[in-house]
């Protein structure tokens, strides 16, 4: 894909501009790293896959496949990126990667955006609120959490993905959620398990509004909105 990039060194910021569906669509990423590089080979290759063997990305890194993850993980990527194995030269089973740009621009269109961001954290007072809304335990599947120093100290390794505590955004920052962190509002209390699972189901989510959805408030509802699936009949909600 043809594309233009423009640096701002005094913002260390670079600016993508491509065309898609005769609209032009800007995404901006902020420095000088394999995560910034990753997108532009990525945007370079589409509409094709992003073998982890390309050369473009095998001469620039020593871990092709940890560095176009650590972009889409960490520049808000997640549910954007199209993955799928492929056979490699030697008949080994590699990953592949492609910019899902119908998905992407539609983002962009109901004003989300991309990119690396500061994320806060809630005050102690909101801490101390969810705790005793919650009784310590993740708002989704019932599992009582702790802090890492916690699992530590009780030597709890087992399940401890299920067990790791995490203040989630009921409503996610990319769909315009708050991240007040004095206000208990857009607030609880999940797993960290929780809480990956629900990040990829709400970056492929289309829906615009997630006041019915049990993964933003599950004290009131049971039905994952856009997947239908219901929490309840798992057990997981009693």
């Amino acid at each position: 894909m043809k594309f233009s990039l423009i640096k701002d060194e005094k913002k260390n910021l670079n600016s993508f501009s491509f065309s898609f569906n005769k609209k032009t669509y800007i995404i901006k990423l902020k420095g000088n790293n394999r995560r910034v590089k990753s997108f532009e080979i990525l945007l370079s290759k589409y509409p094709n896959f992003l073998s982890i063997h390309d050369n473009s990305l095998v001469k620039l890194f020593d871990d092709p496949n940890k560095a176009v993850n650590e972009f889409i993980h960490d520049e808000g990527f997640n549910g954007f990126v199209i993955e799928k194995k492929i056979d490699s030269s030697k008949g080994k089973k590699i990953n592949a990667f492609k910019l899902d740009l119908t998905k992407i621009t539609k983002h962009l269109d109901e004003n989300g955006s991309f990119g690396k961001t500061t994320r806060r954290q809630p005050s102690k007072e909101v801490i101390k609120k969810m705790l005793e809304r919650s009784n310590q335990k993740c708002e989704i599947t019932g599992y009582k959490v702790f802090s890492e120093k916690e699992l530590k100290e009780k030597n709890y390794s087992f399940l401890s993905k299920m067990l790791t505590i995490v203040y989630d955004h009921k409503v996610p920052l990319f769909k315009n959620g708050s991240d007040d962190p004095k206000s208990l509002d857009n607030w609880q209390i999940i797993s960290w398990y929780a809480n990956n699972e629900k990040n990829k189901v709400c970056k492929s989510c289309d829906e615009k509004n997630c006041d019915d959805c049990a993964l933003a408030y599950p004290e009131k509802n049971n039905i994952i909105k856009p997947t239908k699936q219901n929490l309840k009949d798992l057990n997981i909600i009693k």
